[in-house]
């Protein structure tokens, strides 16, 4: 896919050096930068002038622009599961084709009252029936986890590495549930892995969980694998987890 048919796909569609997807954080938002926050800056600059391979670009936060993205391949929706100091980062990867009917049938499983599915939330037995429903979706869900004391440091990790295992499957378009401290974060490891990449562009969106229902697949499949035993067992048994990677740090312990 070029950039004259995403352009013909959505005028919305603004490059990364505007803003993100929904929930981004403006500078206005925190008196304090870090390293990242810099990174984040710097790069707006270099990738804004790069129109080739490897650019970035960041579909509008309106939720009814999503259907413009149908045309494209597949699509994956990434979150996370923590168990102590295990931090678990599940790709959920949805065939484009597939996105209305999934969204359908998943909110069709919501209980009177509930907005969203949160795995950790549920009862036992729904538990059950959640994760048998999802498999009849047939997503194919890669996680990433790494062992570290802290999260911002293994979330990096897990996401630059999750997003080459991503693209080697054919993903062309992220939907991450957006953590307030750490989207700017995001940004930056996705615009540096695709601006030293020769890949296509990707397209992301940071988007919350009670606007996209496929956002509740990674949050079930990490939930159960995290928890292992019974959990971890019946979701290979259903075939939901088609590859789990162990990601090394240099530094395990660095804050």
């Amino acid at each position: 896919m070029n950039f004259t048919r995403t352009d013909r796909l959505t005028r919305k569609t603004r490059l990364l050096t505007v803003r993100g997807g929904a929930g981004s954080t403006s500078e206005s938002d925190s008196p304090r930068h870090t390293q990242s926050d810099r990174q984040y800056h710097a790069l707006q600059g270099k990738i804004g002038t790069t129109q080739g391979a490897g650019s970035v670009i960041a579909p509008s936060s309106d939720p009814a622009d999503y259907s413009l993205t149908q045309r494209m391949g597949c699509q994956a929706f990434i979150d996370e599961s923590i168990r102590d100091d295990r931090y678990l980062l599940c790709g959920a990867i949805v065939e484009s084709d597939r996105l209305n009917a999934s969204r359908r049938n998943l909110r069709a499983l919501l209980a009177p009252s509930q907005q969203r599915i949160h795995f950790v939330s549920e009862s036992t037995g729904r538990r059950r029936q959640l994760l048998r429903a999802i498999a009849e979706l047939t997503p194919r869900a890669i996680i990433h986890q790494a062992r570290s004391r802290s999260q911002v440091v293994a979330r990096t990790a897990t996401l630059k590495s999750l997003l080459s295992d991503l693209r080697k499957r054919g993903v062309d378009r992220l939907v991450i549930d957006p953590r307030r401290e750490q989207d700017d974060r995001d940004r930056v490891v996705i615009a540096t892995h695709l601006n030293n990449s020769l890949a296509s562009p990707m397209s992301y969106n940071h988007v919350q969980s009670s606007q996209e229902p496929l956002l509740w697949i990674p949050d079930a499949i990490a939930w159960a694998w995290g928890r292992g035993g019974q959990w971890r067992r019946l979701a290979e048994e259903l075939g939901l987890i088609e590859g789990v990677k162990c990601v090394r740090l240099d530094d395990p312990n660095r804050a």
